[in-house]
């Protein structure tokens, strides 16, 4: 399994860039015509082995019209054996797994995500797969991730810590989300700005029982409390979770797509309620256009303005499918 990100090419919105994990720990990227055309397929010409873990998590967030992607990384290491070996040397065998990865941006540059004082609990480094972004679009990214988490009477949790990231630095401001509620240790993550003054909102799956996992929210960039998505109790555990918004003096719209215990593309939407200030969601739609979908599959999801674009993989496919969810179709 290949995790992806993707985002609108803001040098031509015809365009989305599609990023994805590649066998080789690399990143790639394909330029995906929003109409369906042809597009160029990524080729590995001879690439070095990278530094990315496979299979693992990856995100993007546009600031200042450029995109970043963050993904983790191979602690230094590991990296120095796997260098070795492709080098010829006498590296030995491919060593294990990283038991820890380490945050990183990874394009357009590779550059680890560092605090230069950590306490135990604001590390960017996890053993867990949740990893998301997204940004202001000016000075900040926010980038958020699962790590374990020491509460005050010495009690071990999953929680949701965001690390913030600004422009001219790579030296973050982290620390856990406190009003999250237990997060299950393989949730994906996934994010998104709202409109100025609205916050940032976070999804995940909850720590829920041993036959249902729900999607919940929190608002991170105001009161961080939790809310759960009606509906959801279906999703596979550990799905991936991609969103998209359109937001405007008409109205504020949230489109969730996730997947269920049968491989299926699901759907739930949510409009903001300005009176109380708060989403109300319409129940889950299964998007039956886009076919059963690899098992334990990554998902993207991009807005056109008309259409969301999800990317995944079909069942026994090789390379990323596009499905366009017209959003003239969907009532609201």
């Amino acid at each position: 399994m290949s995790q992806c990100a993707a985002i609108l090419n803001p040098g031509l919105t015809g365009q989305v860039l599609l990023y994805y994990l590649t066998e080789n720990e690399q990143i790639a990227l394909e330029h995906r015509p929003i109409d369906g055309a042809q597009y160029a397929r990524y080729t590995d010409n001879g690439t070095l082995p990278g530094h990315v873990v496979t299979p693992g998590s990856l995100c993007v967030a546009l600031r200042q019209g450029v995109p970043y992607v963050y993904g983790f990384t191979k602690p230094k290491d590991e990296q120095t054996v796997a260098a070795g070996s492709a080098a010829g040397g006498s590296g030995g065998e491919k060593p294990p797994a990283a038991k820890t990865s380490i945050i990183s941006k990874v394009s357009p540059l590779y550059n680890p995500v560092t605090v230069s004082s950590s306490t135990p609990t604001s590390k960017t480094t996890s053993t867990l797969p949740g990893l998301a972004a997204c940004s202001d679009g000016e000075l900040i990214d926010y980038v958020y991730f699962l790590n374990v988490h020491t509460d005050e009477e010495g009690n071990t949790v999953k929680k949701i810590f965001q690390a913030t990231i600004t422009a001219g630095s790579d030296d973050p401001n982290v620390g856990a989300l406190e009003k999250c509620p237990l997060v299950y240790s393989q949730s994906k993550l996934t994010a998104v700005t709202l409109l100025k003054g609205m916050g940032r909102l976070v999804f995940f799956q909850d720590l829920g029982t041993t036959s249902k996992k729900e999607i919940h929210y929190i608002n991170a960039g105001l009161d961080g409390e939790p809310h759960n998505v009606p509906g959801t109790d279906t999703a596979d555990h550990g799905t991936s979770i991609a969103v998209t918004y359109i937001g405007n003096s008409a109205g504020h719209t949230l489109f969730l797509y996730w997947l269920s215990k049968t491989n299926d593309l699901m759907r739930s939407i949510g409009t903001y309620e300005a009176v109380s200030k708060t989403w109300a969601w319409k129940p889950s739609e299964n998007m039956t256009g886009a076919g059963p979908v690899e098992q334990k599959g990554a998902i993207a999801a991009v807005c056109d303005g008309n259409h969301n674009h999800v990317f995944y993989k079909k069942s026994g496919g090789k390379e990323f499918s596009s499905f366009k969810d017209d959003l003239a179709n969907v009532k609201i």
